[in-house]
């Protein structure tokens, strides 16, 4: 039979070793600021066009999951993605961060954004939601799952 100091023991051991296991909760203000700096980044590459930029703010793993789009999986693919959504035309994004979030080497930002293109004259503007699951690698949080879609145009009352 187990005596009540033995499991007082055993029960402070196993809450022991669960508290190791937990990262602390991480600065999400430093956070938040690091990730206003990538988006800088976003939005700089964007109006340039420079889609090896782009892909540079993700892991070597991340993936994007646009709308109405596959799943694009690696820099390569990634850099191909924007490569081609950005070729022959003028585009801006303005990203703003609503929420950052999470524990460890991982965090998550949701957030909005209106992005412009300007083809031959004729501009386009949509706006929507993204949420990015950022990972923190050698030190760098990158861009690690990025996913956006379109909010449907505004409808004119009748």
């Amino acid at each position: 039979m187990i005596n009540n100091q033995k499991l007082v023991f055993i029960f402070a051991i196993i809450v022991g070793f669960s508290f190791t296991s937990c990262e602390a909760p991480q600065d999400t203000e430093k956070i938040r600021e690091t990730i206003a700096a990538s988006n800088e980044l976003f939005m700089e590459a964007i109006k340039n066009g420079d889609a090896t930029a782009l892909a540079n703010l993700y892991t070597e793993d991340g993936q994007i999951l646009p709308q109405g789009g596959d799943f694009y999986t690696g820099k390569e693919a990634i850099q191909k993605f924007w490569a081609n959504a950005l070729e022959n035309k003028k585009n801006t994004i303005t990203l703003k961060t609503a929420e950052v979030g999470g524990m460890g080497k991982t965090v998550y930002e949701v957030g909005e954004y209106e992005f412009t293109t300007l083809v031959e004259d004729v501009k386009t503007i949509s706006n929507g939601k993204y949420i990015v699951i950022w990972k923190k690698v050698d030190g760098n949080w990158l861009m690690h799952r990025d996913m956006w879609n379109d909010n449907p145009p505004l409808q004119k009352p009748e």
